[in-house]
Parts: C-alpha cells; sequence; structure tokens
C-alpha cells in the first residue's frame, strides 16, 4: 500500500514538474513577443542561439561600429514567409503591420531612343524653360496647362519643345528648310512643317532595354546602375517616383541620357551585388555599395523603429529609424 502511495506521488510530482515545465516556456516565449524594442542587450541574449549565427554577429559588429546601438535581430519559423503580416508582425512585436519592411533591388535601365531624341534632350541642359518646367511636371504632371512631360520629352501645346543648349534649334531649321520636305517655301512655312514631323509620336517606340554604357555600376549614388529601396509591405510600390527621383537627380549635369526605366534586378543579380538571397536581402554589410532609398512613409511611422530583412531567410532586423538612417544615409523618397 505504501509503494502505491509512494509511486502515485512519485507521478504527481512528474505531471506538476511537466506543467510547469510548460508554463515557463510559454512565459519565455511571451517574454521575446513583448521584450521593448529599445531594450537591445536583452533582446539579444534571449533570442540568440548558444552559438550566435555568423551573419548577426558580422551585422551587429557593423552597426556597432557605426554608432547604431538600438537594434535587435529576431530567428523565426522557417515558414514565416507563409503567414499572414499580422503573425509577423506578432512574433516579431513590431508595432504595427506597417513597421514590417522589406528591401528589393532595382537596376535602371535605358529605353534607346532615335537619335534626334537624345538630341532633344540633351538640349535641355542649362534651358531656363526645361529647368524650371520639367522638375514641377515630375511632381505634378498636371503643373501647367501648357506643357506636358513624357519619356524624357517636353511638349509645349502637343508640341516637342527644343531647349536652347546646343545647335540643334539651328540644324533642324536648316534640315527643314533645305531639305526636299521643305522646299525653300521660307521661314513660316519650314516651321510649320517642322513642327508637324516633331509630332509624330511613334518615333518615340521603344527598341530595347540594355542598360545604358554610361551606367555602369554603383560608384556614383546620384547616377547608379542599381538601388535598393526598402518600403513597406502593406505600401503598394510605386517604381514611376523612383524613376523620377533618378532624372531630378542628374538634372544638373550634362550627359547623355535617354528614357530611364526601374525594373526588378534579376533573383542571381540581387544575391550577386547583395550577397543575401531572396527573403534575407538587408541593406547591412551588402557585398557591393548600392546607394539606399528609404520610402518616406517609413520615416514617419511611430514609434520610429521598424524591421526588415536580417541577412538570412529565418533573421529579421529591428532598428531605429533616425539611427538607419544616419549610417545607411539613404535617399528619402516618396515612393509607395
Amino acid at each position: 500500500m505504501e509503494e502505491r502511495k509512494t509511486m502515485g506521488m512519485e507521478a504527481a510530482v512528474a505531471e506538476l514538474e511537466r506543467v510547469q515545465n510548460q508554463i515557463l516556456e510559454r512565459i519565455s516565449k511571451l517574454e521575446l513577443n513583448y521584450l521593448p524594442q529599445n531594450d537591445v542587450s536583452a533582446a539579444v541574449s534571449v533570442t540568440s542561439p548558444q552559438s550566435t549565427c555568423d551573419t548577426q554577429a558580422r551585422l551587429s559588429n557593423i552597426l556597432r561600429s557605426n554608432s547604431v546601438n538600438d537594434f535587435l535581430f529576431k530567428k523565426v519559423p522557417a515558414d514565416y514567409y507563409d503567414w499572414s503580416l499580422d503573425s509577423r508582425r506578432d512574433i516579431l512585436a513590431a508595432a504595427s503591420i506597417d513597421h514590417l519592411c522589406k528591401s528589393i533591388v532595382l537596376v535602371r535601365r535605358q529605353l534607346n531612343l532615335p537619335a534626334w531624341v537624345q538630341e532633344v534632350e540633351e538640349s535641355y541642359y542649362k534651358d531656363s524653360v526645361a529647368s524650371t518646367i520639367i522638375p514641377g511636371l515630375l511632381i505634378d504632371s498636371q503643373a501647367n496647362q501648357n506643357f506636358s512631360y513624357r519619356d524624357g520629352i517636353l511638349r509645349k501645346d502637343g508640341v516637342i519643345y527644343v531647349g536652347s543648349f546646343g545647335d540643334l534649334r539651328q540644324k533642324l531649321i536648316e534640315e527643314a528648310h533645305s531639305s526636299v520636305m521643305g522646299g525653300h517655301s521660307g521661314v513660316k512655312g519650314t516651321m510649320k512643317r517642322l513642327q508637324l514631323f516633331f509630332g509624330w509620336d511613334t518615333m518615340l517606340k521603344e527598341v530595347n532595354t540594355q542598360a545604358a554604357p554610361n551606367v555602369i555600376d554603383c560608384s556614383d549614388r546620384n547616377n547608379s546602375k542599381y538601388y535598393v529601396v526598402v518600403v513597406q509591405y502593406t505600401a503598394r510600390f510605386n517604381a514611376e517616383t523612383v524613376k523620377n527621383f533618378c532624372i531630378c537627380s542628374t538634372m544638373a549635369r550634362y550627359q547623355k541620357r535617354n528614357s530611364t526605366v526601374m525594373r526588378l534586378a534579376p533573383e542571381e543579380t540581387s544575391i550577386s551585388l547583395t550577397g543575401y538571397e531572396h527573403n534575407a536581402v538587408t541593406c547591412i554589410g551588402m557585398k557591393t555599395d548600392i546607394p539606399v532609398i528609404l520610402d518616406e512613409a517609413i520615416v514617419k511611422l511611430n514609434p520610429d523603429f521598424f524591421w526588415l530583412g536580417g541577412g538570412e531567410i529565418d533573421l529579421k532586423l529591428g532598428i531605429k529609424t533616425p539611427e538607419f538612417i544616419k549610417f545607411v544615409k539613404p535617399f528619402i523618397v516618396s515612393c509607395s
């Protein structure tokens, strides 16, 4: 009888210990999920495995050596990207789903257009009208009722505007006047035919999308072939605004520019440039120093602490926005 009683007590103690362990495990998970975001040292000690992964250690050293202290890493399950944004928010203890962000690599390509189109674009350099009108139209296409701007060409009342830089205006007048089309019919007749010629929209047809040879690398952050753009998962990314930003950033310099388009870089190109695979891309510690564009909506988030890829598919990085900006020095552009 005593032996049975003893065995029963041992079984009860074992069951109690099992339940206690379950409770402690749940408490640990709750502490992990609701840990304050500015408690960096605690976060790293809780979430890091006993042997800290090389990527986390490397990126942590890069951040700390650049005076970034308000950040933390969190491991996530392998099926993290199969979860809803709400579930991802919960496991990261993010302030909202708007605080979940991603980094994408864009390649800047050019549309190779006829030579006369390139010359028209070059004629805008230092032209007072083009320099004033084009930036305004890039922000608001309806800003000026007399002008429109599309595919790198400025039009006034539907007619292509030729800038004052270079000798293109004179070349066009001479060509129209002396050719069979002009028929030496005087200034008015020549300009009328010239106007009709430049109203021929099909000449703007794309030929191919090969990158222009003058845009070859990332060394000039104002004229880079590639950009890393950080946007929210909840945002609708607008590549057109990024393209317009690239145009504006090079307006002040004379160079041959075809019409710019922004495209998502092929996955193998992204991996080669950043050193990170899909769903692991971060702009910290990339193999190539690619210029970064940060969506303005992220800067306006409250609290100012957002999440992005951490260099591995199952590793996420949370970081204080002002410290990220101070270290990465991104272009801040409204691109969503």
